[in-house]
């Protein structure tokens, strides 16, 4: 069974809407438009690369500069494949052909620190600069 299969096999057992495989991240399963924390051992770009390579010739997976959607059949069902490419890397999402969920699944953002306030400090002025008084001047 081909690593693709094993992935369909995923989505159908877990009634995901959604499987992304993303290189350096771990499968991303989307069920009814959540992503839960599924966890596990980040994909390698090899094997997602052989994903690619057994949907698309050599040509298509060099010039692919939009995502490239394919029907794939498994075990009865059809199934749509999409391979594009994201920082340079390839990414393969797919889905029953039968549902209508869009195929990019947005990464989540790392945490940001939350912005401390500086503290307080009372900072002397200077007092505005005034001209010598001069005398008025007298009447005689």
């Amino acid at each position: 069974m081909s690593t693709l299969e094993t992935y369909l096999d995923i989505l159908r057992q877990t009634g995901a809407d959604l499987v992304q495989l993303e290189a350096g991240q771990p499968v991303a399963v989307v069920v009814q438009g959540r992503k839960p924390a599924v966890g596990g051992a980040p994909v390698s770009g090899r094997a997602i690369a052989q994903i690619a390579e057994g949907l698309l010739t050599p040509a298509q997976l060099h010039e692919l500069a939009a995502p490239k959607t394919i029907t794939y059949e498994h075990a009865g069902e059809p199934y749509v494949v999409q391979i594009s490419r994201r920082d340079g890397e390839l990414c393969v999402a797919m889905r029953h052909a039968d549902r209508d969920v869009p195929m990019h699944v947005q990464r989540p953002e790392p945490p940001r620190a939350a912005a401390q306030p500086e503290p307080s400090r009372a900072v002397a002025q200077p007092e505005p600069s005034r001209p010598p008084s001069r005398p008025a001047p007298s009447r005689v």
